[in-house]
């Protein structure tokens, strides 16, 4: 009865690895990818969608002067 059982955890594991393998070999290379616009900064995009970007308060240590 174990090796009956094991079989068939031996062939599930197969089938579902044989899936994965495929799902990602049939995508398309790029399907995925968003390329964003080089020359949109920060303040284009609020412009764009009507918003206002205020600065963070207090300002960083981080940022740059």
């Amino acid at each position: 009865m174990r090796d009956k059982k094991n079989g068939w955890l031996a062939v599930g594991g197969t089938l579902v690895l044989a899936g994965v393998v495929v799902f990602y070999w049939s995508g398309d290379k790029g399907s995925g990818a968003v390329h964003a616009d080089t020359a949109a900064t920060t303040q284009t995009a609020a412009a764009q969608a009507s918003a206002k970007v205020q600065p963070t308060d207090p300002k960083l240590k981080i940022e740059p002067k």
